[in-house]
């Protein structure tokens, strides 16, 4: 985003980061309405509770790109300029493949989703759901349990691993949940090779666990600089009062210890890290 604007001229006048917290992103936006600027890209953390605060600064004159979904009662062409997204219900199959590759396609494993009604997340899951139903009759997802907070990830696998000793693997959701399931595998006498971790998002804590072929057999990948530079491109057009397409889909990345480096210069534009790197050659 910052490099596409700044190659098109467009100034950044103000960022913010909500940290998943619906209250403190209502307050952001009312925050930024005082600078009235001419673009607003913002992914809503709750289509229904931050509404009113995107209604507001939409009808104060502000174009808006939405990162993965919109909010409620706004309409494309009209409230807001597109939705610029990766392919959520894609980035679950990934895992659902992943999983089962890892496992041999059988056995029981469970799945760890984010409650929260998120759209994102909601269809990462159920492409998961959907792709082990169809395609892996062996592979049983024998118990699903929701968290309302990343943070709790080692709590809940926790309670699997203890009353499911039988799992063979979880999708846990994004990286952080993720990472709590790795340390609860590990303090439950797990190992990596009887007990497998896929998903979303690719960041440095799971990238490391893969490339030291640890408990994260699978990550499926959202191609963040290519999202930016798209958001801000469609933004651009809004500016000069082009019409765009209502939803751009960003394809994702299956990311495997096989492709690990290779993922991670596409995704972070840089080589990958030395430590990975000769993590990887062991």
């Amino acid at each position: 985003l910052k490099e596409s604007f700044e190659a098109m001229g467009i100034e950044v006048v103000a960022e913010t980061n909500a940290n998943w917290d619906d209250a403190k992103q209502i307050a952001d936006i009312e925050a930024i309405s005082v600078l009235k600027p001419s673009l607003l890209v913002s992914i809503p953390l709750n289509g229904q509770t931050t509404a009113s605060a995107y209604q507001k600064i939409a009808a104060a004159g502000t174009k808006i790109v939405f990162i993965d979904q919109a909010v409620e009662g706004m309409t494309a062409g009209k409230d807001y300029s597109s939705i610029i997204s990766s392919d959520n219900l894609l980035l679950g199959m990934y895992l659902a493949d992943a999983l089962a590759e890892a496992t041999g396609g059988k056995g029981d494993v469970a799945a760890m989703y984010y409650a929260p009604d998120f759209y994102v997340t909601n269809l990462r899951y159920e492409g998961f759901i959907a792709r082990v139903m169809a395609k892996y009759p062996d592979l049983n997802v024998i118990v699903a349990a929701g968290h309302n907070n990343p943070n709790k990830g080692q709590e809940v696998a926790q309670g699997l691993l203890a009353r499911y000793p039988t799992l063979k693997g979880v999708y846990a959701s994004w990286s952080i949940p993720a990472m709590g399931a790795v340390t609860a595998a590990r303090t439950a006498g797990r190992t990596s090779a009887d007990f497998k971790i896929v998903n979303e998002n690719f960041d440095q804590i799971v990238a490391l666990d893969m490339a030291q072929n640890g408990f994260i057999a699978g990550i499926s990948s959202q191609r963040p600089y290519d999202q930016g530079v798209a958001e801000a491109k469609t933004g651009a057009l809004a500016l000069i009062g082009e019409p765009t397409p209502p939803y751009i889909v960003v394809p994702p990345l299956k990311v495997t210890r096989a492709n690990l480096a290779e993922s991670y210069k596409t995704i972070y534009r840089v080589d990958l890290p030395a430590d990975m790197v000769a993590a990887l050659a062991n």
